[in-house]
């Protein structure tokens, strides 16, 4: 299993999580909250796909599985389109 890694906000003494990302494969996937979101809302963002993708859970581990989910169905729908082109 892949490790998630939390980042925490505020100074060496601040332990507050405010997201968390794993790097699968050359991309890196986080979990984090945004100024321009209400702040009990998670984002989901996935370097070179997609930024700020608005998830339904209110807490981080929840938050963590839905942006994996949604990763791998945006890769799915992804493959399905090049397959697409390809026959």
């Amino acid at each position: 299993m892949i490790a998630w890694k939390d980042r925490t906000g505020g100074g060496w003494s601040d332990k507050t999580v405010i997201g968390a990302e794993v790097k699968v494969g050359q991309f890196r996937l986080s979990v984090h909250k945004h100024i321009n979101y209400r702040s009990d809302v998670w984002l989901s963002s996935c370097s070179y796909l997609y930024n700020c993708h608005e998830l339904a859970s209110k807490d981080i581990a929840g938050a963590k599985r839905q942006a994996a989910a949604y990763l791998l169905t945006y890769l799915q729908n992804g493959m399905d389109d090049i397959l697409k082109i390809v026959e």
